[in-house]
């Protein structure tokens, strides 16, 4: 027996087919006098073509169809295709263009951890589309969703439970036009490297996890020499062809009837491997005389210019040293994904059902950096990473019918959802190498850098465990004859993390030769009390923990108020504590606190007209707001592996907050047929965005949503939780926030034809062409009290929002014949130019303009004896374009992608 709200959607969905089909047979076969006499069936409701025009909010749905039709394989390429929602890095959607800290992701109503150790937000490219039944992409506010909500809420929803037994296997196989056969970077590694999973081979050394700050082993003891050699002596990356990727992918579904109880399972696992070579330059600018000029360069121009004079002497060290100058990389990416869901529906008005998620992804990424450094010294960079992502999630939920109020004020049964959940987050980095080699212009050889920075070896762990339960009641009454849901619900979520990070770096290189490669130097012969010897590297902020508690309920109503006008209004409590700690892993009395302790009632409406049959006008205001990330509150300096720079976190933000209005009109002019134009205007208090800050001789990337500037000395210096203000001296601070400003517009089209009726070809006869377009244009301004502009060393008062691209376009164009099982599609990405770090010291602010993604996709179905089988082919980035970053007009990082090819082929059994 399946649920109630699915028995509902199926009996009105065949009513109408099975009427439908019923009167054309019977008006072309049956002659006259020969109707039978049937029972007269009646439903009552009103037909709504889709999910996106039946809620009461502003919103999107994508479905299987949706995923099949664009051949997007992961949740993070799907999404991109929805109106406003933008793909950044591959991986993070950005809804309205908003950065992903305004959006939230949800799983079956609960919060997901993210691996990541920068971002709350989760990267939804682990989330493979075959996992996912549906997903919600909603716009505007409702107190059922968290407060955490800026752009909008994604909520993906697992698939329901199964009407048939069905086994299906697909394998894949992929390649891309720069990386495939073509030489790539790959690094020694374990025996189970091909499964994502190291085997020990990277694990930190047994004597060295017993004393990690080699406090018990002294420099010239036999334990200090045997960690040393412990550690694996794989330093060089090599030069080797690389395969293909593939993919292989299982999935069962069954289901089980037993009288008034039905049992569904569905269990997936799934596997895939793909590689990336991205190559390109980067540079890095600084500001000399008013004018921008190049600080770094890894590019071949820097590196002809800067050894012009070498040339004159010795071409061929020249030569050798300018083919490698650039940035090299290589991408291997493995993911390892499973799921379980066990489902029990006990007749019609109960259902439980227990999800098991388990998403790794892993990452080895080798990088060459070749070039002049910012000392002018021709200089050649590795570094060597394995990242280790992973998030298991656990929920328990259920839904129930109950009837537990009489009389004619309750229309219904009272509807009780509930959930509880447990998920945990790990990222481990448990190997990353770093090393330098410095040109020695006199001897025209590279010699290993020998300095503390020149060798770094680090082991890494993150760590997040989040716990989720919630309740929810919707009970339909009958007010004055009108339909209302009136929706309480309470929830609550906690969450705790903890991050370390270990530095060493080998010293006393002594008389070596350092003009040979890292495996001839860091030989066991070289390690010892006489020779290399490996020491710690301490920072006060090596470590963090952080947590976090949130208290939620809401109240809300969606009432038909008249025939054409309904209302959805209420409110949402929120009572949250959010804190973090930073501490050195030697000494941890030296702890630097944050905090933030707020309490929130936000209120949000929509109204809903519709004023014609087939057309509506929705109206929309809510007050939401949007938390730091744990890591964003902790003073700790940290790499970003993926821009190789250092990022440090600021204890003096505070929550952003936002009001936001919208508008939308909705024409629903065909069985499939829409067209939606919309605006919207968010007012943002205190965004929290990234800007470089010089600290030392070191170019930092920090956070920052306010300013305190000292009325006694005018400094900025000012810290009110990091411990540079004391409580008496709170009086003569004085706090500038920041403010932001959204307008938008927002277009969409989505219009079937029957090619048949335009075009008299056979090959047309039983294809549907369909076109689908969205548009989004979006104005933003920051601003800034100009007093505290030139103190927090920004280049600017006024500016765009970080991350935020002014045009968003989506287009598809394709034909689908059911009957055979076809489809064919173009798919269209375009983003404008977006801020991607904000200009400091007199610096312009950094562009990235993201590729434009013209793809191609196509799939047929066939039987292969009594074998049902699928063959998919599809073709990425058409136009060939590459990542570009820009500042001031200079090209800052620029990096080909290529074009990427892919097939497979699925048999159902």
């Amino acid at each position: 027996m399946a649920s109630r709200l699915l028995t509902k959607t199926a009996l009105l969905t065949t009513t109408i087919l099975a009427s439908g089909s019923a009167a054309v047979a019977q008006s072309e076969s049956e002659p006259a006098g020969s109707q039978q006499p049937v029972e007269e069936i009646v439903v009552t409701g009103d037909f709504i073509p889709d999910e996106k025009r039946g809620t009461s909010e502003i919103a999107n749905v994508l479905d299987a169809d949706d995923f099949t039709r664009t051949g997007d394989s992961d949740m993070a390429a799907a999404l991109q295709r929805v109106t406003g929602l933008s793909l950044v890095e591959g991986k993070y959607v950005f809804v309205r263009g908003l950065g992903k800290r305004y959006s939230n992701a949800t799983l079956d109503g609960s919060p997901l951890p993210s691996p990541e150790p920068l971002s709350r937000v989760i990267p939804l490219d682990i989330f493979p589309t075959s996992f996912i039944g549906n997903t919600l992409v909603q716009k505007t506010f409702s107190p059922e969703y968290p407060a955490q909500f800026g752009g909008g809420i994604i909520a993906l929803r697992t698939k329901r439970l199964p009407e048939e037994r069905r086994f299906r296997v697909s394998v894949s196989a992929e390649a891309n036009s720069v990386t495939t056969f073509s030489d790539g970077l790959a690094l020694k590694g374990g025996s189970l490297d091909f499964l994502g999973i190291d085997n020990g081979y990277r694990s930190i050394p047994d004597l060295l996890a017993q004393d990690p700050n080699l406090e018990q082993f002294p420099t010239n003891s036999a334990e200090r020499e045997a960690i040393g050699e412990a550690l694996p002596n794989a330093w060089s990356p090599d030069n080797e062809p690389l395969p293909p990727g593939v993919g292989l992918a299982f999935n069962y579904d069954d289901r089980f009837d037993f009288s008034d109880i039905s049992v569904g399972v569905q269990l997936g696992l799934s596997y895939d491997s793909s590689l990336q070579n991205r190559n390109g330059i980067r540079q890095v600018f600084a500001l000399e005389q008013g004018e921008v000029a190049v600080n770094e360069s890894y590019t071949p121009e820097a590196c002809v210019e800067n050894l012009a004079p070498l040339n004159r002497t010795q071409p061929g060290v020249v030569a050798d040293f300018v083919d490698g100058c650039g940035v090299r990389s290589t991408v291997w990416e493995i993911g390892l994904n499973g799921f379980l869901n066990v489902g029990v529906d006990f007749g019609n008005d109960h259902s439980i059902k227990a999800t098991q998620l388990l998403l790794r992804q892993t990452t080895r990424e080798s990088v060459i950096e070749q070039g002049i450094d910012f000392e002018g010294d021709p200089r050649s960079s590795v570094r060597n990473d394995w990242i280790e992502r992973q998030v298991w999630f656990s929920q328990l939920n259920g839904d129930h019918f109950v009837n537990l109020f009489g009389g004619d004020a309750f229309s219904g049964d009272l509807e009780i959802q509930w959930r509880a959940s447990y998920a945990a987050a790990d990222r481990d980095t448990p190997f990353r190498r770093t090393y330098d080699y410095v040109l020695n212009e006199a001897t025209g050889l590279l010699s290993f850098d020998p300095q503390t920075e020149g060798n770094r070896t680090v082991f890494g762990e993150l760590s997040d465990d989040q716990y989720g339960a919630g309740l929810d009641f919707i009970q339909p009454m009958n007010w004055f004859g009108r339909p209302v849901d009136v929706k309480l619900g309470y929830a609550y979520e906690k969450k705790d993390r903890e991050s370390a990070f270990r530095r060493y770096f080998f010293d006393n290189f002594g008389d070596l030769n350092r003009q040979v490669i890292p495996e001839f130097i860091f030989t066991e012969e070289n390690i010892g009390p006489d020779g290399l010897t490996l020491f710690p590297i301490f920072q006060p902020s090596d470590a963090f923990t952080a947590d976090f508690r949130n208290h939620q309920a809401y109240i809300g109503l969606d009432a038909q108020v008249i025939d054409t006008v309904r209302v959805a209004l209420g409110g949402r409590f929120e009572d949250s504590v959010q804190t973090a700690e930073s501490f050195g892993l030697v000494n941890e009395q030296d702890v630097l606190s944050a905090n933030i302790d707020e309490t929130y009632f936000l209120p949000a409406v929509t109204v809903t007209w519709e004023f014609a049959q087939n057309m509506q006008l929705r109206g929309a205001f809510s007050q939401t707001i949007s938390r730091p990330d744990l890591r964003e509150i902790a003073d700790t300096q940290f790499l970003d592996p993926e821009r190789n720079r250092f990022i440090r976190g600021n204890p003096d933000l505070v929550n952003s907050e936002l009001t936001n209005f919208d508008v939308r009109w909705e024409w629903y002019f065909g069985r499939r047929d829409q067209m939606t134009l919309g605006a919207f205007y968010k007012e943002i208090k205190n965004p929290i965005e990234r800007a470089i800050r010089i600290e030392g001789s070191n170019r930092v990337i920090s956070f920052f949503n306010r300013a305190f500037v000292d009325t006694r000395t005018g400094s900025t210096d000012v810290r009110l939780q990091g411990g540079l203000v004391q409580a008496e001296d709170l009086a003569d601070v004085e706090i500038f926030d920041t403010e932001a400003d959204l307008i938008g517009v927002e277009f969409e089209l989505v219009k079937y034809y029957d090619v048949s009726d335009l075009v008299d070809w056979q090959f047309f006869e039983d294809r549907e062409l369909y076109l689908i377009g969205n548009f989004s244009y979006i104005d933003s301004e920051v601003n800034i009290d100009e007093s505290v502009v030139d103190e927090l060393q920004l280049s600017s008062a006024t500016r765009r929002l970080q991350g935020q691209s002014e045009i968003i376009v989506n287009a598809q164009i394709g034909f689908e014949d059911f009957l055979a099982g076809e489809k064919l599609a173009v798919v269209l990405n375009w983003q404008s130019e977006r801020l991607q770090e904000v200009g400091t010291l007199g610096r312009p602010d950094i562009f990235e303009r993201p590729p434009i993604m013209v793809d191609f996709v196509y799939s047929r179905e066939f039987d292969l004896g009594e074998t049902p089988m699928q063959v998919r082919f599809s073709a990425q980035n058409l136009l060939n374009e590459e990542e570009f970053l820009s500042q001031g007009g200079e090209t800052t990082e620029n990096f080909q992608i290529g074009r990427t090819f892919s097939i497979s082929l699925s048999a159902e059994f």
